[in-house]
């Protein structure tokens, strides 16, 4: 049996890329939409984007993407101790 194609949790902010391909919009950057967000909301971000499909809904579970939150903490953790290092 075919599952339902899943929904967008909000279908008037479906996003939509113009002028290059990117997933990430450059107006997020270059808009300053990325200002006041620490480095690791800004890295989850990222990865929300990269796991969902075109209309923002993703197929990973919460589990799952608590389990890339805890990934994305550590890598900012070992970041951060290298650039501190100089």
């Amino acid at each position: 049996m075919l599952k339902s194609r899943p929904q967008p949790p909000r279908p008037d902010r479906r996003r939509s890329i113009r002028g290059s391909f990117s997933w990430i919009d450059h107006r997020f950057l270059r808009e300053g939409f990325d200002q006041g967000l620490t480095r690791l909301e800004k890295l989850f971000y990222f990865v929300l984007v990269a796991v969902s499909n075109q209309d923002g809904v993703s197929f990973y579970s919460d589990a799952r993407l608590n389990e890339a939150a805890r990934a994305a903490d550590a890598f900012a953790c070992q970041v951060s101790a290298v650039c501190a290092k100089g």
